[in-house]
């Protein structure tokens, strides 16, 4: 290193350390040497470290204006470059897990093993390691999904978009045995809205579990999925659509997305869930008799119902192409909403079937025959959709028909019946109910 003067300055930018020379005389115990202070502002308040040779003091000196460079004045103040060392040491052995996470896991652990933590590990090990069958999280999807479809569950179509978002994920290539609570975890916190984090919650558990009845986990423990926890949802909104705003949303749909309309059909007349929707066949719908029954329930449920097709929906069923196998692909719902939000439709959240509940029950002003069609309750019905519209309202929803709607996606309503249906009242302000 050549000549060094003293005070001897770091720069970075307008940030500046200085390193001094003290040399100090010799005594009875040790010879004269030469220590070097490493001198720097954190704030307003001076630090200083010496250190026995300059090299040391350089490198301590570039630490802190790096620290000092990037605003971290209380790590300039406390973290010196063992402690960097160390931290970054940590991060590489804690992996993808982030390391207040591992911490945490690993304090538990320790507490349930009695602090004989590798010792329970190791008995783990050797109790279950040659009993359980390897597999990766997507292998695992991929077999859960033959499995269930075996049993004829039509589980790959009504939620397969999650599963795929699962295998497609850091996880996907992991051994399911392997990964932690705190992983799983991570990927749900991911999910910014919170009822969508918790469905998809639902079903990792559902696939975790599985997996535990086939082996690939341990069958006497809890999985690491149920460790999980849920996400508290906000308060939902009963959300109604207008029948000028469906009529235009229809139009649209058939002109820039035909092979979706039947998807928009089935939600605004006849009120079907999005997972209903996507698994329903066409030979379960009868035109001629004017019902279908719900392809996508389980027996026993309320799900399970035959729902009345309305002569709107039968006619623009009957100018839906190649009616046979599925209405729609397992995204469908989800483009012609893209297509409608494109168009500054004011489409609420669920608002299909908020909106077809409501006006169906102003229809018929039957509780109970409403709650049957729409596979719900009659207490549900009641608490959340009474007086939401009026008869007038529901024969403007109910009498859309596919030769007034034009195909450009704008409304074809005359100015009378726009005029009815304004002063009939605002029928698009959301109301907030729990559930």
């Amino acid at each position: 290193m050549k000549a060094v003067r003293f005070p001897h300055e770091l720069k970075r930018g307008s940030t500046t350390v200085r390193i001094y020379c003290l040399k100090r005389p010799a005594t009875a115990h040790q010879a004269a040497r030469e220590v070097y202070t490493l001198a720097w502002y954190a704030g307003d308040i001076r630090q200083t470290k010496q250190f026995s040779d300059l090299e040391s003091a350089i490198e301590e000196g570039n630490l802190k204006l790096d620290q000092l460079s990037a605003g971290k004045i209380n790590a300039a103040a406390e973290i010196n470059i063992e402690d960097a060392a160390i931290l970054d040491q940590a991060r590489k052995i804690a992996g993808d897990i982030p390391i207040l996470a591992a911490l945490q896991e690993w304090q538990k652990a320790r507490s349930l093993a009695g602090g004989e933590l590798v010792l329970a590990a190791e008995t783990w090990s050797t109790r279950h390691a040659n009993l359980l069958e390897q597999s990766t999280v997507t292998e695992a999807v991929t077999r859960f999904l033959a499995a269930k479809t075996k049993d004829g569950y039509a589980t790959e179509d009504t939620q397969g978009s999650i599963f795929a978002s699962l295998s497609n994920s850091v996880l996907g290539a992991q051994s399911i045995g392997s990964v932690s609570c705190a992983a799983i975890q991570a990927y749900l916190d991911a999910i910014p809205n919170r009822t969508t984090r918790n469905t998809h919650r639902k079903r990792i558990v559902t696939l975790w579990r599985w997996a535990r009845s086939v082996d690939l986990l341990p069958r006497d423990m809890q999985t690491e999925a149920e460790r999980t926890t849920r996400a508290k949802e906000d308060a939902s909104k009963i959300g109604i659509i207008n029948a000028t705003t469906m009529e235009s949303w229809l139009a649209l749909v058939r002109n820039q997305s035909p092979a979706d309309l039947p998807a928009l059909v089935l939600s605004a007349f006849c009120g079907m869930r999005r997972v209903e929707v996507h698994g329903q066949t066409w030979e379960a719908i009868n035109l001629e008799e004017g019902h279908l029954h719900v392809n996508a329930a389980k027996e026993g449920t309320p799900a399970n119902r035959l729902i009345p097709l309305c002569s709107s929906a039968i006619q623009w069923l009957m100018i839906c192409n190649d009616r046979k196998g599925k209405v729609c692909d397992g995204l469908a719902v989800d483009r012609i909403r893209k297509l409608g939000k494109e168009r500054k439709l004011e489409l609420p959240e669920k608002g299909t079937r908020h909106s077809w509940i409501s006006y169906r029950l102003a229809e018929t002003k039957d509780i109970a025959a409403t709650a049957l069609e729409a596979g719900n309750s009659p207490q549900i019905i009641r608490k959340h959709y009474l007086k939401l519209r009026t008869a007038a309202q529901a024969s403007l929803w109910f009498g859309i028909l596919p030769h007034k709607a034009k195909t450009t996606g704008k409304s074809s309503s005359n100015k009378n019946a726009a005029k009815k249906s304004a002063d009939i009242g605002s029928e698009s302000a959301p109301l907030s109910i729990t559930k």
